[in-house]
């Protein structure tokens, strides 16, 4: 018998999770529970894939069904165009100068 033919899976281990235990979403905005998933795309470039062909890849995300507001939290990070866009960047406060005059 061959050392292949001896090993067994791997036991995936069934967690109970019970819908009492969970904790829902809500907009930011309007407050509301239902949301709508969206495809967004991102394209790359041939030249920068090495591929004959430009690279197109869709990216899920959620928004409230009531006011179109993304759910922040699983909105994908990264993609600084389209979260300037949406207002969902942090815009840094310019740092005081120490300088007294």
């Amino acid at each position: 018998m061959s050392y292949k033919a001896q090993m067994k899976p791997p036991v995936q281990q069934q967690i109970a999770l019970k819908l009492e235990d969970s904790v829902g979403f809500s907009c930011d905005t309007c407050g509301g529970v239902f949301f709508t998933e969206q495809m967004m795309l991102r394209k790359w470039s041939k030249i920068l894939t090495g591929t004959p062909e430009d690279y197109v890849q869709p990216i899920p995300c959620f928004r409230c069904a009531d006011c179109g507001t993304p759910l922040k939290q699983f909105f994908p990070k990264g993609m600084k165009d389209i979260e300037e866009g949406l207002g969902l960047t942090e815009v840094e406060e310019p740092k005081k100068s120490s300088l007294i005059v």
